[in-house]
């Protein structure tokens, strides 16, 4: 269990065998985007219901309001995964170094998607955005926000955009 203070930069980062983690109540400090870089065993994150700043939703790590989709337990051996539809933010290396997911669905709610956000997921080859591609083209997409992933287009409502 994770208890007070915080998770630093690469606090985990690379711990393969991490396979559940556990945040307390009383972890209300900010945890480092890195935090569970490479932890390719994490299937579980769990967050006790009376944090004040996270939650956790099918053992992924959001925001507690549940606007921003902080860390995806990229152990995990699902093959797609539909982002919910409350989430406004991808975070920073959200799924970063998923191995396992094929696709993943984001739904028009997001407005925001951080730097390496997919970085690294080496099987993402299929990312289907809910709205048209004008809404897509909307979307506030930092630089890398793909990066080394094998998809080639966003595929919308109404077309394709090509990412490479």
């Amino acid at each position: 269990m994770i208890k007070g203070g915080e998770l630093d930069y690469g606090a985990f980062y690379n711990c393969t065998t991490l396979t559940y983690i556990n945040i307390s109540d009383s972890m209300t400090t900010w945890i480092d985007d890195y935090a569970f870089a490479g932890c390719t065993s994490l299937v579980i994150i769990e967050v006790d219901e009376n944090n004040k700043n996270y939650k956790s939703i099918d053992g992924n790590l959001y925001s507690k309001n549940g606007a921003s989709l902080l860390r995806y337990a990229i152990g995990k051996k699902d093959v797609s995964f539909t982002i919910p539809d409350h989430v406004t933010r991808i975070y920073k290396l959200a799924f970063g170094d998923c191995t396992s997911l094929i696709s993943v669905v984001i739904p028009t709610s997001v407005k925001t998607i951080d730097m390496w956000a997919f970085g690294n997921c080496t099987s993402l080859t299929n990312i289907y955005f809910e709205g048209t591609v004008e809404q897509w083209e909307a979307v506030d997409k930092d630089y890398g926000w793909d990066q080394n992933t094998p998809a080639k287009e966003v595929i919308c409502s109404n077309g394709t955009v090509s990412l490479k």
